[in-house]
């Protein structure tokens, strides 16, 4: 089975703004395997890029001023695709604030599963972790849990950058697991600090654990401020380290199949 797994980075959040795509990268898969097929670009969106997203891609209108524009490249980017299965992601359950009632959250879970949605990244209720209410936190990810089914893997946010220190940390970590998450992954993007070193370890702990006590592996996924192959190296070691071998494609699959392939294409 030929698989492509996506990611995209955008000069804003909402298509309906103008914003558009300005990087785009693409692996393949035959048979769970990585190739050596690949696709990557970057993208002139014509337009200005918000800083918001800005600091969180880094990406400046200064570099892209010489890029392509997307109908030069939408015909390879094509030719890449066919024939292959793309995995759609969606976040959902108020992204990035989490800020909204459990029917919102169903609600928008079970669109983002009819529109085709292979994955759901959802944010954990931070508030209400902070108010020690972390029975509610556990069952608002069981009932998204529930909602994906078997449509759907899902992906908790834990927003790390808010959560205090590590013990706090661990304690989302494992509260998300044992709610049923199929991957954590520490931030949105939109707080700083986002992922470290150090707090990926808590969460590798935390997964470790739980997979000797109960034999379920459980993905990671270490999102923003990883922005060099040093630094990615660096992750890789740690999750072998932790882990051990048969989890780094477990991770690797987690990095990758971060893609709104939906969304990408509002964005054109």
């Amino acid at each position: 089975m030929r698989q492509i797994f996506l990611d995209t980075e955008t000069t804003g959040l909402d298509p309906n703004q103008g914003h558009r795509v300005i990087e785009i990268a693409a692996v393949e898969m035959n048979n769970r395997q990585l190739t050596s097929n690949h696709f990557h670009t970057y993208l002139n969106p014509s337009r200005e890029i918000d800083l918001a997203a800005q600091e969180v891609h880094g990406i400046t209108l200064e570099f892209l001023k010489d890029k392509p524009f997307f109908k030069d490249i939408a015909s390879e980017l094509l030719d890449f695709l066919k024939d292959s299965e793309v995995k759609v992601a969606s976040v959902s359950t108020a992204f990035p604030s989490g800020n909204s009632s459990l029917e919102v959250k169903i609600q928008e879970t079970k669109e983002a599963i009819f529109n085709g949605a292979d994955e759901i990244d959802m944010v954990i209720s931070r508030g209400k972790f902070h108010s020690g209410e972390y029975n509610y936190v556990f069952d608002e990810i069981a009932t998204i849990k529930e909602n994906c089914g078997d449509k759907a893997r899902l992906k908790v946010i834990l927003e790390t950058g808010e959560l205090g220190d590590y013990d706090h940390i661990r304690l989302a970590s494992e509260i998300a697991i044992k709610a049923g998450a199929d991957f954590i992954k520490t931030s949105t993007g939109k707080i700083k600090p986002a992922a470290t070193l150090s707090i990926t370890l808590v969460m590798l702990e935390a997964i470790k654990d739980h997979y000797y006590s109960t034999g379920k592996m459980v993905g990671m996924k270490p999102a923003g401020g990883i922005s060099n192959s040093k630094l990615a190296l660096q992750y890789l070691v740690m999750v072998k380290e932790t882990l051990g071998n048969f989890f780094i494609l477990k991770v690797i699959l987690a990095r990758l199949s971060h893609n709104f392939f939906l969304l990408f294409f509002k964005y054109l």
